[in-house]
């Protein structure tokens, strides 16, 4: 029986195996996965939940825009990511470093996302007391060679609360900016924007003298009459020395920024400082300037502080003055020294315009160098750069759009791009704005009063417009008119102040300019060069000569190189004719010829620094506006040096030959065959310049015989009379001793 029931045992169970393996029936077709929608994410930088909050979990997304420089970027991606609160905090990682908690997640072409977990501030590791205004976002490749740009996202930020803002007067006569009173020191910021609404609800003044605290105690009051915040220090708070910030809130964010009107501005940790000197004497000025040279007898020189000396800075070009004075220069321009990026530039990036650049000196040592110019008889003229400012200058920085990078559309002193879009630079200054045009009135009258600058030269001036424009559009009289409200400022302040603009426009808004009273840079560089190469084709430098019949006389302002253009002794020695290039001798002689017939046309003139001895460094060396190096004075260089010094001396002892009412006349177009000849003469008194251009063959000339003609280059006064000019050279003949 046991083994009956084994058989039938087996039997069952080979009957479920084929059951199992042969009579199977199919399952049915599972059912298809459903497609998970792709998201389309916008360009840019976008988030969830729209509103950042820093007590909740943050998703991140950055879709490169095919102008990005991350568009098609294949590798892995890293957030440089901090809090921005006036400036970067709890930032993550250093730039180089590749934390993996900051790298992005690939969630589709050219697009990532960063999840902040399980909320903001603890992945920050954010004190639970730290305000947490913005989230300041890079992102970058591993190597650090390719980003984007500062992203920025507001964060709705339980902790930061403030007292309520007191309105009260603030007190009778003060102003914008440091106003020193018997009480203490007075502080008043307008911070409204372009409608003249706030966009800051609170304010503080963070500043050594109160412990540098953020409370009730150094809030703003809000003067309803003005719109203005504004602090009284207490007297009893001050010391020799303090510095001090503005911190904003509202509903722009929360921003930085020193005063504006700061005549100190120190950076610490990427923060600018008012330094404010408190109970300093004022300088006692030395040297009053008894007479400030004649526009027809006007010759400058452009200096830049920083590549003038070995030290670069106020000091050491105070030591250079005998030296600028003894060639016969009435006049230096120095490049603009106003307070900016950095402290290694040209200044044409300007931040705070009324404080001076700390790389060169304190206040005191300008007015030291100024005072060393008037006792030399040198005026000192001032480029100042009011067309624009960086983004870290304070009108920017109040009303900025983080998202475009550039001033937001309700900035009362800025536009939010330039109208003048062929060439524009930082942030651009609106001159229709009020606000900024009693900025800048107020900042004129300051540098006259105050450094006493005799005069300006206004760099850009074809952006002064609201305008779009470019070289070829016609008179704009919106510009003019801008233009006409700074001149006259100046002039009902100093009426012989200098006035000069940069303004490379029309002709007719030129002369418009000129005839008001203005004068005008006027440069020939392209044709100096082409004469000093060797080069006949491009080479006329008449438009530098103001014609009398078409603009009033001494309107242009003459020159052969400024900082602005290559130059022209790097040329002659680089692109110059074989037996130019390789001839010291001959290079020199051609530059003092084309001196020659610079210096002695009429009309206001100017020089580049070390134009005088052939500066041949490239101004492409370094960079465009890297420093340059010193270059030891040679032989060549020397005479070269000692014929400026000839000519400028000529125009001093003989002014009369210069005047509007001199006869001048000059032969410098068509061929070279027969030279180049000016002649300057007044009430029987005669000048006569003759220069061969030609690379080549030497030039006779045969002086008239009505007169003794002498050679006023030569200390022997040298009898002229049939002469061979050699090849690049020239005489000066007068009539006269």
């Amino acid at each position: 029986m046991k083994r009956n029931l084994y058989i039938v045992q087996l039997w069952w169970l080979l009957l479920l195996v084929g059951v199992a393996s042969g009579c199977k029936k199919e399952a049915p077709n599972p059912k298809p996965t459903p497609e998970v929608p792709e998201v389309n994410y916008p360009e840019g930088l976008s988030w969830t939940p729209k509103e950042a909050r820093s007590d909740q979990p943050l998703e991140i997304i950055y879709k490169a825009k095919p102008s990005d420089a991350l568009y098609g970027y294949k590798g892995a991606l890293y957030a440089h990511i901090g809090i921005v609160d006036g400036q970067w905090q709890y930032v993550q990682a250093e730039w180089h470093e590749n934390k993996p908690k900051c790298q992005l997640t690939n969630i589709g072409e050219n697009t990532w996302s960063l999840k902040l977990t399980p909320e903001v501030r603890s992945w920050l590791g954010a004190p639970s007391q730290a305000p947490l205004p913005e989230i300041g976002i890079v992102f970058r490749s591993a190597d650090g060679s390719k980003q984007s740009a500062d992203l920025f996202i507001k964060l709705s930020d339980a902790q930061r609360t403030h007292a309520p803002t007191q309105k009260e007067a603030m007190p009778t006569g003060v102003k914008l900016g440091i106003n020193e009173t018997p009480e203490g020191i007075v502080l008043v910021l307008d911070a409204k924007d372009k409608q003249g609404a706030q966009g800051y609800h609170t304010a503080y003044v963070i500043t050594d003298a109160m412990g540098r605290q953020r409370d009730e105690t150094t809030q703003m009051k809000l003067d309803p009459a003005t719109g203005y915040f504004w602090y009284l220090l207490p007297k009893s708070k001050l010391t020799k020395q303090d510095r001090f910030y503005y911190q904003l809130y509202g509903d722009q964010g929360s921003v930085i920024i020193a005063d504006p009107y700061s005549e100190v501005v120190k950076w610490h940790d990427n923060l600018p400082y008012t330094e404010q000197q408190n109970g300093v004497p004022s300088y006692q000025w030395q040297h009053p300037l008894p007479r400030r040279p004649k526009e027809s007898q006007l010759m400058i020189y452009e200096l830049h502080l920083r590549d003038f000396s070995t030290n670069g800075k106020l000091k050491g070009a105070m030591e250079q003055l005998d030296y600028i004075k003894a060639m016969g220069f009435n006049a230096i321009e120095l490049m603009p020294v106003q307070e900016f990026g950095g402290e290694d530039s040209w200044g044409y990036n300007p931040e705070y315009f009324f404080a001076m650049e700390t790389a060169y000196g304190t206040p005191t040592e300008y007015k030291q160098f100024i005072d060393e110019c008037h006792r030399r008889g040198i005026a000192v003229i001032l480029d100042v750069v009011y067309n624009h400012a960086t983004a870290n200058n304070p009108f920017a920085k109040l009303y900025w759009d983080s998202e475009k990078g550039q001033p937001a559309s309700n900035n009362p002193w800025m536009n939010p791009q330039a109208p003048h879009r062929g060439e524009s630079f930082f942030c651009d200054f609106n001159h229709e704005s009020p606000q900024l045009v009693a900025y800048v009135l107020r900042n004129l009258e300051y540098l006259l009063k105050k450094y006493h600058f005799d005069g300006f030269r206004f760099d850009f001036t074809k952006g002064f417009t609201q305008k779009v424009s470019n070289d070829a559009t016609p008179r704009d009289g919106s510009r003019i008119a801008i233009l006409r409200k700074y001149y006259q400022h100046i002039k009902q302040l100093d009426p012989t102040a200098y006035v000069i603009f940069e303004h490379f426009s029309a002709d007719d808004e030129k002369r418009e300019l000129a005839n008001m009273g203005a004068m005008l840079w006027q440069g020939a560089t392209h044709a100096y060069a082409q004469c000093a190469m060797g080069y006949e084709d491009e080479s006329d430098f008449g438009h530098i000569y103001a014609v009398p019949r078409k603009v009033r006389a001494n309107a242009w302002i003459g020159y052969m190189e400024s900082h602005d253009e290559e130059r022209v002794a790097y040329k002659q020695k680089t692109w110059g004719l074989e037996p130019i290039k390789n001839n010291p001798a001959t290079k020199r002689l051609r530059l003092e010829t084309n001196a020659t017939f610079l210096l002695l046309v009429p009309g206001p003139k100017m020089v580049w620094q070390f134009g005088e001895i052939g500066y041949d460094i490239s101004i492409e060396q370094n960079g465009r506006t890297g420093r340059k190096p010193l270059i030891q004075e040679t032989a060549e260089r020397s005479k070269l040096r000692q014929t400026y010094t000839k000519l400028l001396h000529l125009r001093a002892t003989h002014p009369e030959l210069w005047e509007k009412d001199a006869s001048f006349d000059w032969k410098i177009g068509g061929h070279w065959t027969n030279g180049r000849r000016m002649t300057l003469s007044k009430d029987g008194k005669e000048l006569r310049v003759i220069g061969n251009f030609n690379a080549l063959a030497p030039l006779r000339y045969q002086a008239s015989t009505e007169a003794e003609w002498k050679d006023m280059m030569d200390q022997n006064s040298r009898i002229v009379s049939d002469t061979l000019i050699a090849p690049g050279g020239f005489v000066v003949l007068g009539n006269f001793q």
